[in-house]
């Protein structure tokens, strides 16, 4: 799968990719390409567009659109994982905040999203080559993910976001990534997006 890239700065060796994907009534539908997807079998677009805020922050607005008549449940997937080769990467999921954490060489990435005023439904944490398989659902059927709150080595982290598409209905979600060294500066700047997105 392809995805978009967010470096930790011009010299920051350690990237992190996003892929997202949609959950539209029991199967899944990952993104093949960096600005979104069409799926045609269940008419359902999504686009997204990146925006870097300042130097450590790259804020994700996706669009989500039903093109039938039909009300669709959808859920927006947004999965990040690393793409350094080094396994020293450690990803959990903080309760107390709501937002996940990837810890790689003693740098920092707080990931979070909201739409329509909700914040993050759930949240896990695999290792990478799970991902593929679909082994990131406890029942895809109904779209719930197995709960897995932390990982190490080389690792991606997957949230949903729920969505009630209405007929011809168009719906905006935002995802961010926010890089650093302090984890009270990295929460502050998470409670400030909230604020604004």
């Amino acid at each position: 799968m392809k995805g978009l890239i967010i470096s930790g700065g011009k010299r920051e060796r350690l990237k992190l990719r996003m892929i997202p994907g949609l959950w539209i009534e029991g199967k899944t539908y990952w993104a093949q390409h960096d600005f979104g997807r069409f799926i045609q079998e269940k008419d359902v677009s999504f686009e997204i567009k990146r925006t870097d805020l300042q130097s450590e922050i790259c804020l994700y607005d996706i669009m989500i659109t039903n093109h039938s008549l039909d009300v669709k449940e959808v859920k927006l997937l947004m999965m990040y994982s690393n793409e350094s080769i080094l396994n020293d990467q450690l990803a959990f999921v903080s309760p107390s905040e709501k937002v996940i954490f990837h810890h790689v060489n003693k740098k920092m990435y707080l990931i979070n999203g909201k739409t329509n005023g909700n914040g993050i439904e759930s949240t896990t944490v695999h290792p990478i080559w799970t991902v593929p398989a679909e082994n990131i659902w406890s029942c895809e059927k109904k779209g719930i993910l197995r709960y897995m709150p932390l990982a190490k080595g080389t690792v991606a982290s997957i949230f949903s976001l729920n969505l009630i598409l209405h007929g011809h209905e168009t719906q905006y979600a935002s995802s961010w990534v926010i890089y650093g060294n302090e984890r009270k500066k990295l929460i502050n700047l998470n409670n400030a997006l909230l604020k604004t997105h």
